[in-house]
């Protein structure tokens, strides 16, 4: 019977271990993505910071003027 009981435990903890080795994953998944999100950040502010004042992309054109 306690050959039984162990598979059975064994079994049982399985699905557990699986369900907590993923969610250590995603959480990991989750800090690298913090990361480079965090990184990317910081540099588009750094180039808004540097960029030089360039011309509008949208230029008026006045439809009354003939």
């Amino acid at each position: 019977m306690t050959g039984e009981t162990n598979r059975d435990e064994e079994r049982d903890a399985a699905p557990s271990d699986a369900l907590a080795h993923f969610w250590k994953a995603a959480h990991e998944l989750l800090a690298a993505a913090r990361v480079v999100i965090d990184a990317a950040d910081g540099l588009v502010d750094e180039q808004m910071r540097t960029k030089p004042e360039a011309q509008p992309r949208v230029r008026r054109i006045d439809v009354d003027e003939r």
